[in-house]
């Protein structure tokens, strides 16, 4: 059977056509993954920065704590208050952007427990510091000692949030340059 040249040019068309549409597919297919994986990247990030913020702003409670023990200043006693609010925004932050991974939420739950623990030092001395109890005093030493080992509990949770996060990150970004490589 003999073809025209019409039809071999036709026939030709069709195969480049489906050729282009084929291209186009996988490659929208790869630029999609990309993005996706590209977003996760960025969402690990979002994870690392809520948890570094909410480390700062114990900190901070912890510090302006301590000054209002040393200095009587109402403006300490604000500041706590102030990056109590903090860390509450935080903590709902870091428990939203790790719903879905469980052991993540499982030291959040931790983590809630502790601060919430935490405050109670905090509370107990500046109160101690209201009724008069001097700054060199052993029952104020002692919360601080109370509060101090809390904190350090914290802070191995917090790390190991970070630690997990930063696995991720690389499990993340090795699918990333991967998708980068097929576009």
């Amino acid at each position: 059977m003999r073809f025209t040249l019409t039809s071999r040019i036709a026939a030709a068309f069709v195969v480049s056509l489906i050729s282009l549409v084929a291209l186009a597919t996988i490659s929208y297919r790869n630029v999609a993954a990309l993005n996706r994986d590209a977003e996760r990247v960025i969402h690990t990030y979002e994870v690392l920065e809520t948890r570094e913020r909410l480390e700062r702003s114990l900190a901070n409670i912890e510090a302006a704590a301590r000054a209002y023990v040393l200095a009587l200043d109402p403006a300490f006693r604000a500041d706590v208050a102030t990056e109590r609010s903090l860390i509450a925004g935080e903590q709902r932050t870091l428990r939203a952007l790790t719903a879905d991974i469980a052991s993540q939420q499982e030291r959040i739950d931790q983590l809630d427990t502790l601060l919430q623990q935490r405050g109670a030092p905090i509370d107990e001395m500046l109160s101690l510091r209201d009724r008069g109890v001097s700054a060199a005093d052993q029952s104020i030493t002692d919360v601080v000692r109370a509060g101090s080992s809390l904190g350090r509990q914290i802070r191995q949770i917090t790390d190991a949030i970070e630690a997990e996060e930063r696995r991720l990150l690389g499990e993340r970004s090795a699918t990333t340059a991967r998708a980068e490589r097929l576009t």
